[in-house]
Order: C-alpha cells, then structure tokens, then sequence
C-alpha cells in the first residue's frame, strides 16, 4: 500500500491496480472473500478491485435495458458471476463455463456450456443493486484519492467515475 501513495497517475495505470479483498454478497450467498480484522503479517488480497467495480458498472449499464450479463472473475479459470434481469429482479449465479473465445471480462449472451457452482438463482432487487455498485465504488474512488490525490487522474480512475456518472443518471 505504502508505494501506491509515490505513485504518478501514470505509473498508477501502467502498473495495474489496487488489490486487495473482494466479496460480493446476495441474500446470505456470498463469492470472494472479505474481512474487517486486521491484517495478519503477510496477509494481502490478490483481486483487483477497481477491475470489478468497473465490470459491476457496466454490468448494472448493460442491465438497465437488457436482460443478461456474466462478469468473469479473471482470477478463477472459467468462473462466472450471472445476472439475470427479471422485471425488477435480478436472478444472479455462480457459474462455470469453458468457453475459450472469451475477448472481455463481461458477457452479454447466456455463456455456453455453463454449469451452477456453489450457488444460483439467487434473487435480489435490482435497484438495490445499483445503489449499492454506486456506494462501493464512490468508496473506493475516495479510499484512492486519500491515500495519492495524483490517482484522480489516471486513466483508470477516470474510467470508473465516468461509468459511475452513466449509472447514476440511470438510477430508479
């Protein structure tokens, strides 16, 4: 953490992004994993969050009109987090598919060959969603900020917020 504060916005998009925790959770289902205590020596998250707030961005944005989207979790081979629009409903899984023509962390088709893991047809609303994508990521683009004020203009960093004003002026 201590070198991201040195960082240029520059170095901060060429040398990836912040890692760290994640965990997305619906109603008691829960993927990834995330803790409030204390970090004990050595220990450190290895996903990158900015990469799935930014996905989960998009994925609310696609949402708004369609009915489909699967977020892949780039650090687990072949995992899929599935959104299906329902109404107001969402209906989200936990998937797998081996699809290999995969050119975006994002589909927007029902994956091919796909198999329930852990979890599926978990249903949650989908306005609560969006407010909670929105919260999450105005957060993080906060947490950044403090910690190197240099961060607000990277490229990355930009691309969150201008995601997070598309979503907002969508918001039910």
């Amino acid at each position: 953490m201590s070198i991201i504060k040195t960082w240029s916005a520059k170095e901060f998009d060429e040398e990836g992004d912040l890692e760290g925790f994640f965990e997305l959770e619906f109603e008691g289902n829960s993927y990834g994993y995330f803790h409030t205590k204390p970090l004990k020596e050595g220990e450190e998250g290895f996903d990158l969050i900015g990469r799935w707030l930014e996905d989960l961005l998009r994925a609310v944005l696609i949402l708004k009109n369609g009915q489909y989207v699967a977020i892949s979790d780039i650090e687990a081979l072949y995992t899929w987090i599935e959104f299906e629009r329902c109404k107001d409903l969402l209906k989200v899984s936990v998937v797998t598919s081996d699809i290999d023509e995969v050119t975006d962390s994002i589909f927007i088709q029902p994956l091919p060959k796909r198999e329930y893991k852990d979890w599926q047809n978990v249903f949650i609303v989908f306005s609560d969603f969006q407010k909670e994508v929105v919260e999450k990521t105005e957060l993080y683009i906060q947490f950044l900020i403090e910690i190197n004020p240099r961060l607000d203009g990277s490229r990355r960093v930009k691309r969150i917020k201008e995601l997070l004003i598309l979503v907002k002026g969508t918001q039910t």
